[in-house]
């Protein structure tokens, strides 16, 4: 999916949705939570051509696994997505 991209391209798709999450479980928040509910894409498991980035970000929150977490693919609202 992603073998042949450049990193800039990786970065745009984890931007919002990657590292935010990251940040959050480093600074110990998510064990604090009864619940996390992510909102995910489901482009992660069936990605559309050009969607690479965002497919591979969707995916990485899909993995994202805690006793506590529930993540939430949404598919395409009309024809602009979500």
């Amino acid at each position: 999916l992603m073998t042949h991209a450049p990193a800039y391209l990786w970065n745009s798709g984890a931007k919002a949705k990657v590292r935010p999450l990251k940040h959050l479980d480093h600074l110990g928040v998510l064990e604090n939570l009864q619940t996390c509910i992510l909102f995910s894409s489901q482009a992660a498991w069936l990605p559309m051509q050009g969607q690479g980035p965002y497919a591979a970000a969707n995916l990485a929150m899909d993995a994202f696994s805690r006793p506590h977490s529930i993540t939430v693919n949404f598919g395409a609202f009309g024809d602009v997505g979500m």
